[in-house]
């Protein structure tokens, strides 16, 4: 059956916003960046960025899992999609 909408290789979609609310938005960013910098301690260290330590796969792009930690934490858990290896890395915000 063929789909009334053309195929995804050949849709372009794009949303053009006016410089004044970019810069605006992108002076909003910065400024919350600057007030809450975190540094992610890796309790199981991946050896290539960006790939599986194990498979050396492809690394996920989101986490499958967040938890906040008492104490101003957040553990954000890891898993390969190729040989299922699971890490976690953490956020210290308290630090910050």
């Amino acid at each position: 059956m063929r789909s009334c909408f053309p195929p995804i290789e050949e849709t372009t979609v794009s949303v053009t916003y006016p410089l004044h609310l970019i810069r605006k938005n992108d002076r909003q960013w910065l400024r919350r960046s600057a007030q809450a910098v975190a540094t992610a301690q890796t309790h199981d260290s991946v050896a290539t960025p960006g790939c599986c330590e194990d498979c050396a796969a492809r690394a996920p792009v989101a986490p499958w899992r967040s938890d906040y930690v008492s104490g101003g934490a957040i553990e954000h858990h890891w898993a390969c999609s190729g040989c299922g290896r699971a890490w976690v890395t953490r956020i210290d915000m308290a630090s910050s």
